[in-house]
């Protein structure tokens, strides 16, 4: 934590800055980007990279696991993990990785 900013370890899906919680109005957790402002209600995923698929498969792979009530597709996703490679260059704490499992 810096400067007594509650940050979280997942990143914004929008910009890549690292996401902070705080209370919204009603006690539920707020999530919110710390450089591009979008916010989240409740938990972070909707604005995090964790889960995010791409292509147009994906919705429908979602949707025909649910219809077969399969397990969840175990293709590699997008996930929020700590910078395996920080570097003056590569300076974020948290980033969005393909592949593996989240941590």
């Amino acid at each position: 934590m810096s400067g007594g900013i509650p940050w979280v370890d997942h990143a914004c899906r929008f910009c890549g800055s690292r996401l902070a919680v705080g209370t919204a109005p009603g006690g539920k957790p707020l999530y919110e980007c710390g450089n591009c402002d979008v916010r989240s209600l409740g938990e972070p995923h909707g604005i995090c990279g964790c889960g995010v698929e791409f292509g147009t498969n994906a919705r429908r792979q979602r949707d025909r696991d649910a219809q077969r009530k399969a397990a969840p597709s175990t293709r590699p996703r997008f996930h929020c993990a700590p910078n395996p490679a920080r570097s003056p260059a590569n300076p974020s704490v948290i980033v969005i990785l393909y592949g593996g499992e989240p941590a």
